[in-house]
């Protein structure tokens, strides 16, 4: 707290007064010379916060030097000191480095203290039997050593690069001496979520000499992973890989290294890795050392020198080279005319081919004008039957009532009569052909047909590749053709990975349009292809696994009318997991399979009625399609929205749709619109509100009610209980502030040792989080009522840890959880609630006797001479005193 008030030496003061013999005290201090807070000074902004370094209350500031000066002077002997440090991406300051001078961005990331957060020292009253371990004091002032450069540095910088591109957040630095002809610069490399593409050293930010001896990826276990090695490795390795404002040149003594000249302010070399090092540097961490020297300014221009010499031998080089070039040039020319002789021959061949094509495609229309004819009659024979199918139900309706008329019930012994009669005669008897007609709950045969699984392909061929390869993988008993077309990609190696791709199994057809007609048409098309298979769309950002499509099919047929089914998703709306209407990453330390293995195993069979499928992945009945027809190309263009229309449409037909609660895919999202489907969900909105008016308030109703809450629930506590990981629960206040960034900062470091649950005081009881930004797990109890709820679900959680932060809100019930579940329990005092009651009033402590503080249990002993204040204290703490 000394940063806080106005005179902290009083406080230092009072507290030599506490300490016993040999005791110690601890001090907490946040650092002022933090870069993020010095590069926001230097761009003008001095800005306080509600916490962090610029505290509102804060009202003292301190460096490393300044804070030891302040101990030295109030007679304090340091012992030592540590630090915590914060990267500057998880701290208050969005200071964008790159707006700075690079020489100053550079100074400010290599100094000592940069990214120390707060230091946290040791400290003893000063006398003979405590020398000071840090920098003791001399004819009473502070000697301090200076946290800045001891020496002149240069600044170097590694680079990540993820998805193809490099980001300012993303980088690591770390200091050189310049002088020093051997050192070695080091960067740890954390691990990614996603696969490094590249890695980009920049040397420095300044002209100069840049010695390179080697450079070294060692394993987390100090292995080497790659390495390159200056007289041993070829230096064209380093010459030919990606570089700017940098010369690699040999050197002229063995030892001294690859020279490098740099020649600009942002000289950098991208490291010549193959993919498989930089996927294991992504999954497990490295470290980078590069073993360099950086020369004075004597060396820098004897290296510049020779480096002129090689340049003058390259410009004569390359002379030579374009004469070469120009004769190269008249042999091309000879060959262009050659070319253009063979050019006119094939024009030729193509204007006679163009006209076979033409013939070819006349027919192909009159074909599909023919299948089109076809088409719709047998739509309009399927329209008739289903007239025909509710007028049957009405009649079978109206024999079933007569059967349980009282006229039917009195005749039947003479129909049993007839019955046995006819049967004596020989006569054959016919049973009742009434037919259940009951919608929905009753299951029906499954199709013997194939389920054409259609997807369309644009862009994204690492998303593109996933999708298949998953299906192709997949274990199952339905039997499906996939059908692949390729909707005029503008990348062609997604192109040339599809044709190699349809050779691996006869089920899959690879189509190619010669433009892209848009998803819908292109949609329209592939399901047109069988008149008999239900079709299955599926997105190709998306990713399955397991049985998932007998799983979908069985649901698809658990009742006579459904026409769609669509399962779980991480990006799916309102089937999304596990928030509700919201893109999600899937759940830390669950991959596709794994996450789909937990809903087949806890919601088998499990459906509910949604008023629209998600078109990502949608299952669809051929009788549906029969009945309503295809997608609606002139509304819906080239995508998004049309599986609402279509779904709306069958449902005024007395279809209904269903949600897989039992099954899990993975969609990434967006992968094909690109930039441009914000603009095409608008439209499409438009067009749903002007063609079914009740759709957007029929979607809203359902958002409301949710019905899919529970399942998700049932999947999160599987989740919990089938981690295998200790399960602790934090108490804390329903308020933000510090003690929340503590907690979510714990569950953040110690995710993959254990599972963290947080219990916080709600309206009328309490609420049951499970920890973490992209978790939905919510439970509210009322207490004191359903006490012996919270109770069983804790043991149903496995609960075997409460670590008590605050009290604050919470009812005493609380305080009893460890005895009532036998399980361990610390307490965290964050703040001043458990003690500082007696704050406004210090004075009296004068009174008590040896002016200290007595034990809680003797403040009674002092009856009404502290105004109450006791008694209130005793109240408010007492729980967690007793904890």
């Amino acid at each position: 707290m000394l940063e806080h008030l106005k005179a902290p030496q009083h406080i230092l003061a009072q507290c030599k007064t506490l300490l016993k013999p040999g005791g110690r005290l601890l001090t907490s201090v946040p650092n002022a010379g933090y870069c993020g807070m010095v590069a926001e000074l230097i761009q003008g902004d001095f800005r306080y916060r509600p916490e962090g370094l610029l505290d509102n209350t804060h009202l003292r500031f301190f460096t490393r030097t300044s804070l030891q000066r302040f101990f030295d002077e109030n007679g304090w002997a340091t012992q030592s000191i540590q630090t915590t440090r914060r990267s500057l991406l998880a701290s208050e300051f969005k200071v964008a480095f790159d707006s700075l001078p690079p020489a100053v961005a550079r100074y400010l990331l290599a100094a000592p203290d940069a990214l120390s957060y707060q230091f946290i020292s040791v400290l003893q009253p000063a006398d003979a039997a405590n020398p000071p371990a840090v920098r003791p004091s001399a004819n009473g002032q502070a000697q301090t050593e200076t946290t800045g450069p001891s020496s002149a540095l240069f600044s170097a910088q590694l680079y990540r690069s993820t998805i193809g591109e490099y980001k300012e957040a993303d980088k690591l630095a770390t200091p050189g001496r310049i002088g020093d002809p051997r050192q070695i610069l080091a960067f740890d490399i954390p691990p990614s979520p996603l696969p490094y593409t590249h890695l980009r050293f920049d040397p420095a930010d300044r002209p100069g000499f840049f010695r390179l001896h080697y450079l070294r990826i060692l394993r987390p276990n100090g292995q080497p992973l790659w390495q390159w090695q200056a007289g041993q490795d070829p230096l064209a390795t380093l010459a030919d890989a990606p570089q700017q404002q940098l010369m690699v040149s040999s050197p002229w003594e063995t030892s001294a290294g690859a020279l490098l000249l740099l020649h600009g302010d942002d000289p950098w070399l991208e490291l010549p890795l193959a993919p498989d090092v930089l996927q294991e540097i992504a999954q497990n961490g490295a470290r980078l050392e590069v073993g360099a020297g950086w020369p004075m300014s004597a060396d820098y221009l004897q290296a510049s020198g020779a480096v002129t010499t090689l340049q003058a031998s390259h410009q004569q080089s390359l002379a030579l080279l374009n004469h070469d070039v120009a004769h190269l040039h008249q042999q091309l020319e000879q060959s262009e005319r050659s070319r253009i002789q063979l050019q006119g021959e094939f024009d030729t061949t193509r204007v006679t081919l163009r006209a076979e094509v033409g013939t070819l495609s006349c027919s192909i229309r009159e074909s599909q004008a023919e299948k089109l004819q076809l088409l719709c009659a047998l739509h309009a024979e399927q329209r008739e039957r289903n007239v025909l199918l509710a007028q049957f139900n009405q009649i079978a309706q109206h024999l079933q009532g007569i059967e349980q008329s009282t006229v039917f019930r009195a005749t039947r012994p003479l129909v049993n009569l007839k019955i046995r009669l006819d049967r004596l005669l020989g006569r054959s008897t016919k049973p009742n052909a009434l037919l259940s007609l009951s919608p929905a709950a009753q299951p029906v045969p499954i199709s013997p047909h194939a389920v054409d699984i259609i997807v369309p392909v644009y862009r994204g061929l690492d998303d593109t590749r996933l999708c298949l390869e998953s299906v192709l993988a997949a274990p199952g008993q339905t039997a499906w053709r996939l059908i692949v077309i390729n909707g005029c990609s503008p990348e062609p190696e997604v192109t040339e990975w599809l044709r190699a791709f349809a050779l691996r199994d006869p089920r899959i057809q690879l189509l190619e349009n010669a433009e892209n007609l848009g998803f819908v048409a292109t949609v329209n098309f592939c399901m047109a292809l069988s008149q008999d298979n239900d079709v299955l769309l599926l997105n190709s950002d998306a990713e399955v696994a397991n049985d998932w499509l007998d799983r979908m099919q069985h649901a698809a047929y658990s009742g006579l009318r459904v026409a769609s089914v669509t399962p779980f998703s991480n990006n799916a709306t309102i089937c999304s997991y596990p928030r509700f209407c919201q893109g999600n990453e899937l759940p830390s330390g669950y991959d596709t399979a794994s996450l789909d293995r937990l809903f087949a195993k806890h919601l088998a069979g499990q459906t509910i009625e949604v008023p629209a499928a998600i078109g990502f992945c949608m299952y669809i009945r051929r009788q549906c399609l029969w009945e309503i027809g295809l997608f609606d190309v002139d509304n819906f263009g080239k995508g998004y929205g049309e599986e609402n229309d279509f779904c709306t449409r069958a449902q005024q037909a007395g279809w209904t749709h269903l949600h897989a609660l039992d099954t899990f895919v993975r969609h990434a999202g967006g992968i094909s619109f690109g930039d441009s489907k914000n603009a095409r969900e608008l439209q499409a909105m438009e067009t749903l509100r002007r063609l079914h008016p009740r759709y957007e308030s029929d979607a809203h109703t359902f958002v409301q009610r949710d019905p899919a809450r529970q399942a998700r629930l049932v999947v999160d506590l599987a989740r919990i209980t089938a981690s295998g990981r200790p399960v602790v629960l934090n108490v804390m206040h329903n308020r933000e502030g510090g003690t929340l960034r503590h907690i979510q900062d714990l569950a953040q470091q110690l995710g993959g040792q254990a599972t963290f649950l947080r219990l916080s005081p709600a309206p009328g009881g309490v609420e049951l989080r499970l920890e973490g930004s992209h978790e939905a797990f919510a439970l509210r109890f009322a207490l004191p009522h359903q006490q012996q709820q919270l109770l069983q679900t804790l043991r149903q959680l496995q609960v075997g840890h409460i670590h008590y932060h605050h009290l604050l809100g919470h009812a005493p019930e609380i305080t009893e959880l460890p005895d009532q579940q036998g399980v361990t329990h610390d307490f965290t005092a964050h703040d001043y609630y458990s003690y500082c009651l007696l704050a406004p009033n210090p004075e009296w402590v004068k009174t008590l006797p040896n002016g200290k503080l007595p034990d809680r249990t003797d403040f009674t002993h002092y009856g009404n001479d502290l105004d109450g204040r006791v008694k209130v204290w005793n109240a408010a703490c007492s729980a967690s005193t007793q904890l």
